[in-house]
């Protein structure tokens, strides 16, 4: 069974959790396929490249462990943003993708991603603790400072839709956004 796998190991944003996530993912690997009384007569066998957690190389490395055979049967993702990218292209393919490490409450969108499933829950978790925070606190006026990543916003707007719309009218939710990216230069 060939798995594709991308990984943020380094870059200048985002999660970098690959360097940890890696490691354990071919430990993992290594030990499904030892075992015998798991997925007899199977291998399992990763293909993978650094994602860097930017979307755009994202896709770039799917279009390669697309391509590029074998044929892949799964595909591993790391960063929310990156994951976005690949499970849109993905259910084109009919190709699972895993995300191991994102928080995006998009991503849990069925009609959007119908071929991605998780094992990190969504940031929307916190979500019910951040409301009783602002009832012991009563807090009537809550500004929220976040970048414009679709990760965070819609993690804002499912807080706001569960009570703070209706308890806390009055919020504020203000947007930062991230400096705009350098424009590319063609040679």
């Amino acid at each position: 069974i060939e798995i594709g796998g991308l990984f943020p190991m380094n870059g200048t944003t985002g999660w970098l959790g690959g360097q940890g996530c890696l490691p354990a993912a071919m430990m993992a690997l290594e030990d499904v396929n030892n075992n015998e009384e798991l997925l007899a007569g199977y291998y399992l066998n990763i293909t993978w490249n650094n994602s860097q957690c930017d979307p755009g190389l994202g896709a770039a490395v799917l279009y390669d462990l697309i391509y590029t055979p074998p044929n892949k049967t799964l595909l591993l993702g790391g960063c929310s943003i990156v994951c976005s990218t690949i499970a849109e292209t993905a259910k084109m393919y009919n190709l699972i993708v895993v995300g191991y490490g994102s928080s995006s409450p998009a991503l849990s969108d069925r009609v959007r991603f119908p071929t991605f499933f998780r094992t990190h829950p969504s940031a929307t978790i916190h979500n019910p603790t951040r409301v009783k925070l602002f009832k012991k606190f009563k807090w009537s006026r809550i500004a929220i400072i976040l970048e414009a990543e679709e990760v965070f916003v819609t993690v804002i707007i499912v807080l706001w839709a569960l009570k703070c719309s209706k308890v806390y009218a009055k919020s504020l939710v203000s947007t930062v956004c991230s400096p705009p990216r350098p424009a590319l230069t063609w040679r």
